[in-house]
């Protein structure tokens, strides 16, 4: 499977893991996205603890698997914003021309509560980021969460966003058309 900086399991690593069930996971998650199928990535990472708990050579239960209060995601990261406020992250994977789009939604310090993963055709992984953030915000708008904080690994989208008179060639359109769906945050 690729991820976006190379094959996440080398053919020679997974060797010894080909019949686990992380490996079928992996697969599974391949071929759902090269069909098309909706996915939940709740239940894909869901899968991946049990297996990982499954075929790990430590019995005791790990930490950054468990969410609780003041770890991971339940972390208080922003103890100014007020329930009201969506905490988005994207997320893209490349490969030529095609890309999967992921993300996820959270109210502050609270665990994950949506998740979604699309195919989009890309010709580069700026552009995977860039429809990443404005399929985001799109869904944002269809599901009436109003404010929203979209976090990104991306700088240079982040500083197109910013500052789109600079913005690459490549993302220019995908920054406009996100700047075309702000004003509706405010209807």
């Amino acid at each position: 499977m690729k991820a976006k900086y190379g094959n996440f399991i080398a053919p020679l690593q997974r060797s010894a893991a080909s019949a686990s069930s992380i490996w079928k996971g992996l697969n599974w998650c391949k071929s759902t996205m090269q069909e098309g199928r909706t996915a939940d990535l709740s239940d894909c990472l869901r899968s991946i603890r049990c297996a990982y708990k499954e075929f790990s050579s430590c019995q005791a239960p790990q930490p950054h698997f468990d969410p609780v209060p003041d770890s991971g995601q339940c972390k208080n990261v922003a103890p100014y914003l007020t329930e009201e406020w969506s905490i988005i992250h994207t997320d893209a994977a490349w490969s030529t021309n095609c890309a999967n789009l992921a993300g996820t939604r959270n109210n502050p310090n609270m665990p994950i509560s949506h998740s979604w993963v699309v195919m989009a055709e890309t010709s580069s992984p700026l552009q995977a980021e860039a429809k990443a953030a404005s399929l985001a915000i799109s869904l944002a708008l269809d599901h009436g969460w109003r404010k929203v904080w979209i976090r990104s690994d991306t700088l240079l989208l982040v500083d197109a966003i910013i500052f789109p008179h600079q913005s690459s060639w490549e993302i220019k359109s995908i920054v406009s058309d996100i700047f075309a769906l702000l004003p509706k945050f405010w209807d």
